[in-house]
């Protein structure tokens, strides 16, 4: 199920991708990028145990 939605949403983005202009499409790619950075930020301090990452 996943697969098959992932690959049927991957060809609208196709089509649909040739029809938006380049600015749309960056401005688009910007705000998913902000998304990202907000789950990622409200996911991180809403943690119980903070370990460090220590690069070995």
């Amino acid at each position: 199920m996943n697969a098959s939605a992932i690959a049927a949403g991957s060809m609208l983005g196709l089509l649909a991708g040739r029809r938006i202009s380049g600015r749309i499409r960056a401005t688009l790619m910007h705000g998913l990028g902000l998304a990202v950075i907000a789950i990622g930020l409200k996911m991180a301090l809403s943690a119980d145990n903070l370990i460090p990452m220590v690069a070995v």
